[in-house]
Order: C-alpha cells, then structure tokens, then sequence
C-alpha cells in the first residue's frame, strides 16, 4: 500500500513516439512532489486519434519525440500537504493540461492557453502530456475524481466525453432537438452520447458495418447507413421534411462536411466542425446561403473545466456507458508499437494501454 510515509518512485517509464511508425518506452526523472501535488499510479491510458495519427506520420507538425496520452485513468498513491479533495486510493483523469497562470487557463478555458510553450513545455527534450507513463505527478487543479466501480479504460473515456460535451454546449444542444452525427467512430459515439444526455432526438449517419452496428446497439438513435440512400433526403424524411436543427461532423473528410451542411434545417441551423482531417478536407459552401438562412458554423476542439466536470459526473453515476468506443483491446506499455499498429487498422474504436505492464 502507498502512502505519504513509503518512499516514492523517483523515475518513469513513459511511452515515447521517436520518429513516424516508431514507437519506444523510455525512463526519466519524474521530480519532486510538491504541497500542492498528487502522486498518481498511472492505470490505463486509451489511444487518441491524434496520438496514431502522429505515430502513423500524418501529424510531423506537432514534434518529436512525442511522450503522448491524454486519455487516461490512475489511481493516488500520495498526497501534497496542502491536498484536501484527493486522498490515497482514489481514482482521478485528467481536467486539461494548461499553464494555470493566463486569463484563459484562469477562466477555465485550458483549449485557448496562451502561455508561449503551451500548457505541455519541452521536458528533459520531450514534448506532451506524458499519459503514457506508469507514474505521474499532477497539481490537484488538473485532476478530478472518477468512480473506482467502473473500469479504470472506461475512465479513461473522461477526455472524449468532455470534448463532446464542449461541442454540445457550443451548439446550445436541447431537448427535443434533431442533432444529426456524422460518423459513429469513437468520437461520434461520444458526441451521440452527449447530445443524448442532453436530451436532443440523436440521428447518425455511417457507411461500415461495423460501425454501423455499434450505433444501432446504443437502442435510442435513428441509425442511417448512407449506403443505402441519401442521407440528406433520409435527415428530412425522419424530421417532417424539416432538417436538422445542428449536426456536427465526427469525420475529417470534405465529403462529409459538404454531405452535412446540406442536412440543416432551412432557417437558423448550427453546424459544428467537430473533427480535423489530415489531408486538410475543403468546404464548398456559399456565404451568402449562410447569411440568408442565418446558419451557424462553429468550430471545437477539446474541453473547458466545466465540460470534464460534467463528464466526469456522467461517467460516475453511469449516466452515459463510454465502453460504445472501446474495442475491447488492451496492450502493455510495454509492447505500445504494436498497440498504435492496431490502433490504427480501420474501424477501429478506442485500444487501451496497460500503464503497469512495462
């Protein structure tokens, strides 16, 4: 059992992107614990979009070597002093990486720091967020607590959540809403599950079968296989020929983007650009249609402080079940390589990386 009085670990293990389609586990000094500090066993860390996408070469802008992960689940080993909210045992997920020292990261708003290194400096030659390591230390602003009943990979689903529910708040999502989902990948399901927490009528639109499937599994979406017909004409036909009051597109593709738009209600629609891609997709879309039918186009990426309180509160009283984006695969640290090659097979949903199997 770890406590304040056992000594602590004084390195890490950490999974490390050192160049496109190389991933390796490295060691580094992990620092002290200070008053304001908490000591985290890290448990589970699930594999981001953006963190295979880097390892698969299409992200080289962001830097190498990447120590990556932001999706992830530990539990307290020790506590700082002046920690009061968190005590040993508990199970904490991150709430956003930032500087805590601009008006953004002051006002809760991690997404808009603007510190000059960003709220992840270069460390010891590494840049990230260090989610794939066995150990941790955070300052217990950037925690909250998670449920330890539910699976800590489950947990892990704190980051996506928060950034779905960012997206619904930005569209100002309602209940008795039409909100169309393109795409029922791993972060369509999240955005359908959010929407469905806020009470919006969730239609989704996909074209694998597999994914396919995982929607109609939710039981509550009207689920359009865009194979079959046309989506767009089908967003009508179940809406009384009105459209949609938002979509938001959870597939970085031009196609999508166009396809969606054209879904709107004709009057005062909301459109959210929730997912980058990588080629940069094209919009085809007149400003003066915008204008005339007063269309919203919003753009989101990640969460502010409250999006992760409120999904961490949705996790933890089992109000929304994240295992709808989890393959059901997990990896050791310790084999990581391979865990970013399955990751990035097609169709996949979240893979899971074991932070104690180095």
């Amino acid at each position: 059992m770890w406590g304040n009085n056992m000594e602590l670990p004084k390195t890490r293990r950490m999974g490390v992107i050192v160049e496109p389609k190389v991933a390796e586990v490295h060691e580094e000094p992990i620092g002290e614990m200070g008053p304001d500090d908490v000591f985290v066993k890290m448990l589970t860390c699930n594999i981001c979009t953006t963190d295979y996408q880097q390892w698969d070469g299409k992200r080289n802008h962001m830097g190498f070597p990447m120590a990556a992960g932001h999706e992830w689940c530990g539990e307290v080993i020790a506590v700082g002093d002046n920690v009061s909210v968190y005590k040993v045992g508990d199970y904490v997920g991150p709430c956003g990486g930032r500087c805590g020292h601009c008006i953004p990261c002051r006002m809760g708003q991690p997404t808009g720091c603007t510190a000059p290194h960003g709220p992840h400096p270069i460390i010891n030659g590494y840049r990230g967020g260090r989610g794939f390591s066995n150990f941790s230390i955070r300052n217990q602003d950037e925690l909250v607590k998670m449920n330890k009943l539910i699976p800590a990979h489950l947990c892990s689903f704190l980051e996506p959540l928060s950034a779905a529910i960012n997206g619904m708040r930005k569209l100002r999502a309602q209940p008795g809403e039409n909100i169309v989902v393109v795409g029922a990948g791993t972060m369509g399901m999240m955005n359908a599950l959010a929407a469905h927490a806020y009470g919006a009528r969730v239609i989704i639109t996909e074209l694998s079968d597999k994914k396919l499937a995982r929607a109609r599994d939710l039981g509550w979406a009207d689920v359009i296989d865009s194979r079959e017909c046309d989506p767009v004409e089908k967003v009508f036909e179940l809406t009384d020929g009105v459209g949609a009051d938002a979509v938001t597109v959870c597939v970085g593709l031009t196609a999508a983007y166009n396809q969606a738009y054209k879904m709107l209600k004709q009057s005062d629609g909301r459109f959210l650009l929730f997912s980058a891609g990588h080629p940069k997709p094209e919009m085809d879309m007149d400003p003066n249609e915008v204008h005339y039918r007063r269309s919203e186009i919003i753009g989101t990426i990640g969460a502010d402080v409250q999006d992760v309180a409120l999904a961490a509160k949705l996790i933890n009283a089992k109000l929304v079940d994240a295992a709808f984006g989890w393959e059901g695969v997990t990896y050791g640290l310790k084999d990581l390589q391979e865990a970013y090659k399955h990751a990035t097979k097609p169709d996949m949903y979240r893979v899971t990386v074991d932070l104690q199997d180095i």
